[in-house]
C-alpha cells in the first residue's frame, strides 16, 4: 500500500507540474479534468513502452516514472504554477435542492464504495477481461492478450473479440492492481470517472453561461441516474469511464474552439485518443461530433493563417494517435482487419474482412426482437430524468433553434450542439444497434446538457428543470441500492444533507480553514491508514467473500465461487492453472494474484480467432494434442467449469467440456481433487 500510494503521487505531482505550464489560466474544473488526463496519459505511455519491451514489471515501472518526474520537475521548476484557490461554493449551501441532489449522490456513492472494497468484484466482465487481461500482464510482464475461451462446445465468433478490444481501460486497471496485486482498488477503478463526468459537465454548461447551481444540478442528475449509478457495483466495467471521457472530449472540443492554439490541441488529441482507446463501441460516439468540429474549425480557419491551422489539427491527430491507436494497430498486424474480428464493409464491398458481418455484431447483443420501449422507458433504470429531460432534449431544443433561429438569436454552434443528441440517438439505434442500455450513457450526458442550455434561455425554464430535478431526486434514490443498503445509504444522505443545512453559515465562514492544507494532510493519512487496514481485511476474505457474495439473485454461482476457494488454498506460489468451460479465469490467479492462468488448445493449432477461416478454434479436438499441450505448458491443475445455460437451452442437454472426459477416462495422468455441481478440478500427474 505504501508503493501505491507513493507511485500515485509521484505520477500526480508530474501531472501537476506539467498540467501548470499547459492551462494555467484554466477554471480549476478544467484543471482538474487536464490533470486526471495527463496522469491516465503518462500511466499508458509508459505501459506501453515497458509492454512493447516485455519488461512490465513493478521496479521498471517506477523507475521510469521517477524519471519522467524529474524530467518534468526540472523543465517546470522555473515556471509559475496553477494556485488551487478555495472555490466560492456559497451557492451550494444556498441551494436546498443541489444540496439534497449532492446529498443523495455521496451518501449512496460512499455505501456502495464500502461494499467494493471489502468484497472481490463479481462481475463476469472483470473475471473474463478487465480484470483478468491486467493480471496476465503483470504475470509476463507484457501486454499480450490471453484467449479467453467460451463455452464447452465449438466457440461462437461473435465472442472471440476481446482478444483484440481496446484496452485503454485496463492499463488503468493494471496500474491500479500493480503494486497491491489485487484488485482491491482496481474494483472501485470506475468510482473516479463519476467525478470526472459530473465536472465534465458542469464545465461545459458553465461555458454556455448557465449559473453556477444550475450547472451543477444538471451534473448530479446525470450521475444520479440510476442504470448509470449502479454501475458503480460493477466497478471495473468502463462505460461509465466512456461517458466522462466523451463529454470531456465535448469540453475540450469547446475549449481549442474559443483558444485554438497547440495546447487545447493537445489536450483534446490525448483525450480523444484515450477515448477511442477505451472502447470500439467510442469510434461511432466519436464520428456524431464531427459536425460541431467541423464547425469550429471553419470558423477558425477564417481567424488563423493556414500554417497554424495545420500545425493545432496535426497535434490533435498526433497524439491521437498515440493514445488511441495501439489496440487497433496491433489487430491490424496480425489479422489484416483494425477491427477484426468485426468485418468491414463500404458502400456494398468488404474492405475488412473479418468472421462477424454487421448483423452478426448486432445479434451479439440484444435483437431487435427482444427489444422494448416499454422495458428502455420504465424498467431499464433511466429514471425520470429520461423522460423528463433527455427525450425532450433530444427533439426540442434542436427544431426551436433550427426553425425560430432568428426569433431566439440561436449561432449555428447551438443548433450543431443541440442536433448532438438527435445524432447519438439515431447513431445508437441504426448504425451500433448493440442495444444495451448502458451503452446510451455518453448520450443521457448530452441529453441534459442540451436540454439545459436551451431551457436557460425562457423565463420559466429554470423553475421546470428545478422542480423536476427535485422529484428527480427522490425517484432516482429509490433505484440506487436495495434492501439494507438502501435504508443506509439513504439514512446517510439525508445525515449529510441535515449537518449541511443546519451548519451552512458556519460551514461558509470557515471553508478556507475546513479545506487548508494541514486538514487536507490529515485527511490524507486517515485515508492511507483506513485503505491500508481495509486491504489487509480484503487479502484474507477476498476467497471466503466469493461464495457469500453468490448468494441472491446469483445463488446459481455459489458452487463456482467455491470452487474458486479450494484452488486458492490449495495451490502455492508460481502454479500454473489451466481451464475451460467458462471464461471468467481472474480468480484463477489467487491471492496476491500467486498462480499462473492459461487456457490450453485442444487441438495443435493456436487458439486464436484469426488462425480459423470461421473463429471456432474448438471445433477439431485431439487428446494427443492436448496432453501435448499440458505438458510444454508444464500445467499444474486443471480446472473444467460448467458452462454457462445458453438462451432456450435445456438443462439437460448441459454438461462439462470435452477436457473432463479425457481427463476422467485417464486417471494415469490425471486426479480428480475437487467436484461439485458447477467445477471439477484436477491435479496434473504428468
Amino acid at each position: 500500500m505504501v508503493v501505491f500510494i507513493l507511485l500515485n503521487a509521484l505520477v500526480g505531482l508530474s501531472s501537476y507540474y506539467f498540467s501548470s505550464i499547459l492551462f494555467l489560466q484554466q477554471t480549476l474544473a478544467d484543471f482538474c479534468l487536464s490533470w486526471f488526463t495527463l496522469f491516465f496519459a503518462q500511466v499508458i505511455i509508459v505501459e506501453l513502452f515497458l509492454g512493447l519491451s516485455q519488461i512490465l514489471y513493478l521496479p521498471n515501472v517506477i523507475f521510469l516514472h521517477l524519471t519522467v518526474f524529474l524530467i518534468v520537475y526540472l523543465f517546470t521548476r522555473r515556471k509559475p504554477r496553477f494556485e488551487f484557490k478555495i472555490p466560492k461554493v456559497n451557492f451550494i449551501f444556498e441551494n436546498k435542492i443541489l444540496l439534497l441532489a449532492i446529498a443523495i449522490f455521496l451518501g449512496f456513492f460512499i455505501i456502495k464504495l464500502w461494499v467494493n472494497l471489502i468484497n472481490p468484484p463479481i462481475c463476469p466482465e472483470s473475471h473474463q477481461y478487465h480484470l483478468s487481461f491486467p493480471a496476465f500482464w503483470l504475470k509476463n510482464g507484457n501486454l499480450i492478450n490471453p484467449i479467453s475461451v467460451f463455452g464447452a462446445w465449438p466457440i461462437s465468433a461473435d465472442l472471440t473479440a476481446l482478444t483484440y478490444y481496446p484496452m485503454n481501460a485496463e492499463l488503468l486497471f493494471f496500474w491500479w492492481m500493480l503494486p497491491l496485486k489485487n484488485a482491491f482498488i482496481a474494483d472501485v477503478g470506475q468510482a473516479v470517472f463519476y467525478l470526472l463526468g459530473i465536472l465534465a459537465i458542469y464545465s461545459i454548461l458553465r461555458k454556455y453561461s448557465l449559473k453556477n447551481n444550475t450547472a451543477l444540478l444538471v451534473s448530479f442528475l446525470w450521475a444520479i441516474i440510476p442504470n448509470v449509478f449502479k454501475q458503480i457495483r460493477n466497478g471495473t466495467q468502463i462505460d461509465v469511464m466512456c461517458a466522462a471521457l466523451f463529454l470531456m472530449v465535448l469540453n475540450y472540443l469547446l475549449i481549442l474552439n474559443k483558444k485554438f492554439n497547440y495546447k487545447n490541441a493537445l489536450i483534446l488529441g490525448v483525450t480523444l485518443g484515450i477515448f477511442v482507446g477505451t472502447k470500439i463501441l467510442n469510434v461511432f460516439w466519436s464520428v456524431t461530433l464531427l459536425p460541431l468540429a467541423a464547425y469550429f474549425i471553419i470558423s477558425n480557419a477564417k481567424k488563423e493563417n493556414y500554417r497554424s491551422l495545420f500545425f493545432v489539427l496535426s497535434v490533435v491527430a498526433a497524439t491521437f494517435f498515440i493514445f488511441g491507436s495501439f489496440s487497433y494497430f496491433r489487430t491490424f498486424i496480425l489479422t489484416g482487419n483494425p477491427l477484426y474480428p468485426v468485418s468491414v464493409s463500404l458502400f456494398g464491398r468488404t474492405i475488412f474482412p473479418g468472421i462477424i458481418d454487421k448483423a452478426g455484431f448486432s445479434r451479439l447483443f440484444i435483437p431487435w426482437e427482444q427489444f422494448s420501449v416499454k422495458d428502455m422507458f420504465f424498467s431499464e433504470g433511466l429514471g425520470l430524468q429520461f423522460i423528463a429531460f433527455v427525450i425532450p432534449g433530444t427533439i426540442i431544443p434542436f427544431i426551436v433553434a433550427t426553425f425560430f433561429k432568428r426569433k431566439f438569436n440561436y449561432s449555428i454552434e447551438y443548433i450543431l450542439l443541440f442536433m448532438l443528441p438527435l445524432i447519438m440517438f439515431c447513431m445508437y439505434f441504426f448504425v451500433i444497434k448493440a442495444l444495451w442500455i448502458r451503452y446510451l450513457f455518453p448520450y443521457l450526458g448530452i441529453g441534459l446538457i442540451a436540454v439545459a442550455v436551451f431551457l436557460d434561455k425562457f423565463k420559466y425554464g429554470k423553475k421546470y428543470l428545478t422542480f423536476l430535478g427535485f422529484i428527480c431526486i427522490f425517484s432516482s434514490a429509490a433505484e440506487l441500492a436495495k434492501r439494507n443498503e438502501l435504508i443506509f445509504s439513504f439514512l446517510l444522505a439525508l445525515l449529510l444533507f441535515a449537518i449541511a443545512f443546519i451548519f451552512r453559515k458556519s460551514l461558509m465562514r470557515n471553508l478556507r480553514n475546513i479545506l487548508s492544507l494541514k486538514a487536507l494532510l490529515v485527511m490524507v493519512i486517515i485515508t492511507f491508514v483506513v485503505l491500508f487496514i481495509l486491504n489487509e481485511k480484503y487479502n484474507r476474505e477476498e476467497f471466503n467473500r466469493y461464495a457469500i457474495s453468490f448468494k441472491g439473485k446469483e445463488s446459481a454461482q455459489v458452487d463456482i465461487g467455491r470452487a474458486w476457494k479450494w484452488l486458492n488454498e490449495n495451490t502455492g506460489s508460481g502454479m500454473k492453472i489451466a481451464y475451460t468451460g467458462r471464461s471468467e479465469f481472474y480468480p484463477f490467479f489467487g491471492s496476491k494474484l500467486k498462480n499462473s492462468v492459461l487456457y490450453v488448445s485442444v487441438n495443435d493449432k493456436p487458439p486464436l480467432a484469426h488462425f480459423y477461416a470461421d473463429g471456432l478454434y474448438r471445433k477439431e479436438k485431439n487428446y494427443g494434442s492436448w496432453l501435448n499441450n499440458l505438458r510444454k505448458d508444464k500445467v499444474d491443475y486443471l480446472f473444467i467449469a460448467l458452462p454457462h445455460k445458453l438462451n432456450n437451452e435445456s438443462n439437460d442437454l448441459k454438461k462439462f467440456p470435452i477436457e473432463d472426459d479425457w481427463a476422467s477416462g485417464h486417471a494415469e495422468s490425471f486426479k480428480l481433487v475437487f467436484s461439485n455441481s458447477l467445477a471439477r478440478i484436477y491435479k496434473i500427474l504428468l
